[in-house]
């Protein structure tokens, strides 16, 4: 079988980023969540998530857990929202890391507010 190879690209205009961010906050008038998962969906979560926050950007918002540890290592500090599930783990770096969860269902709910007492217990 003959592989075919199309010539394709992308480019990320981050200005272009930053202008649609401005936008929808003017226009809206509320606070807003940019969702940076699975690396800003191929693009470059840090580089996105930079381009929305300096165009006023509220928060970040990415599915996993070590998707919000390559943010707070790239020194981005605004809030970030882990919308997937955490392993109890990971609670730890999570609260010192000063991200926020999702919380799925009372039993999960239990189980992280266990473990945050115990890590603010030491």
């Amino acid at each position: 079988m003959q592989q075919v190879n199309y010539p394709n690209w992308i480019e990320i205009d981050l200005s272009a980023i930053e202008h649609n961010t401005r936008t929808i906050i003017e226009h809206t008038k509320k606070p807003l969540m940019a969702v940076v998962k699975a690396n800003a969906y191929g693009f470059g979560s840090v580089e996105v998530g930079k381009a929305a926050l300096s165009a006023g950007a509220a928060y970040l918002a990415v599915a996993r857990y070590c998707e919000a540890k390559v943010l707070r290592e790239a020194g981005i500090t605004a809030p970030i929202l882990i919308l997937g599930m955490v392993s109890p783990d990971e609670v730890e770096q999570v609260i010192a890391q000063k991200l926020t969860l999702t919380l799925f269902s009372h039993e999960y709910a239990d189980v992280l507010s266990q473990k945050a007492s115990e890590y603010n217990g030491r």
